[in-house]
């Protein structure tokens, strides 16, 4: 496992190295990690909205999986619909 000493020593002779680089070198270099930047970001943009519309659509796969079982007790369209929030249209569609 890498200590904070390693990080540090890792940074500065990366930054020393950066340092050596002519200016074109330079430009590229930062033209390389702003494009791995905005890769980066995208991808995890991505990523978070993905999590977000699975948990979506698992809460609304709960909802009816649970109306389905209320539905099969004889619970009323009404009781179901206050503790599931479905709308009287989706409870008789299941």
């Amino acid at each position: 496992m890498a200590t904070i000493e390693d990080k540090v020593f890792d940074r500065l002779f990366k930054e020393a190295e950066i340092a050596t680089f002519t200016p074109e070198e330079l430009r590229e270099y930062e033209d390389s990690l702003k494009a791995y930047r905005d890769i980066k970001n995208s991808i995890d943009s991505a990523r978070r909205e993905g999590r977000a519309e699975g948990r979506a659509e698992g809460l609304a796969e709960g909802k009816k999986d649970i109306a389905r079982k209320m539905k099969s007790k004889g619970f009323s369209a009404a009781d179901i619909s206050e503790m599931t929030g479905l709308t009287d249209e989706e409870i008789e569609t299941l």
